[in-house]
């Protein structure tokens, strides 16, 4: 895909089996917006647009929707794996308490689990974890933007600068 406009087609197509109305609700972005996208316009969509697509579109890879580089979807087994699995960079296993006297697990506050208070401490570990992962992708996707919206800059300046230099030019001559 070589525009943003024909990834988001992509995703309608493939998650929403074609049907735009469906996306643009679940998306929560307004159809006639939509509509300027992916219709004969071909409007680049601004950072609200990109922005409600990551929020409320949680299976789309922000990588491959801004860019087009790596896969269309997460993969949804790799990020329950590595919830499961890794606490603070260190890999462990949470899905079950160790045999009773063998292990003792101490959450953050230095309070005991114990095997009563496990599936209560996994559910707020498990949800902690999705903030944190939703608020990094915001960020990933606000850092890529920023650095677009820099390089834009960085054009318009240079543009400005080459034309500052043609009208000096123009009248020393």
């Amino acid at each position: 895909m070589e525009t943003i406009n024909e990834r988001i087609k992509e995703i309608i197509q493939v998650l929403y089996h074609g049907n735009a109305s469906e996306f643009s609700r679940k998306a929560n972005i307004k159809q006639p917006t939509l509509n300027t996208i992916i219709g004969g316009r071909q409007s680049k969509p601004s950072y609200e647009v990109i922005n409600a697509i990551a929020l409320n579109v949680k299976d789309v890879d922000l990588e491959w929707l801004l860019t087009g580089k790596g896969e269309m979807l997460k993969s949804n087994y790799m990020v329950q794996s590595q919830i499961a699995n890794t606490i603070g960079g260190h890999n462990v296993n949470i899905s079950s308490l160790p045999e009773t006297g063998t292990q003792k697990i101490i959450n953050e506050e230095g309070i005991l689990i114990t095997s009563e208070s496990w599936p209560n401490e996994r559910t707020q570990l498990l949800s902690k974890i999705s903030e944190l992962t939703a608020e990094a992708e915001r960020l990933k996707l606000e850092n890529i933007l920023l650095k677009n919206s820099l390089n834009d800059k960085d054009s318009l300046i240079r543009s400005k600068d080459e034309l500052i230099q043609y009208i000096k030019q123009s009248v020393n001559s």
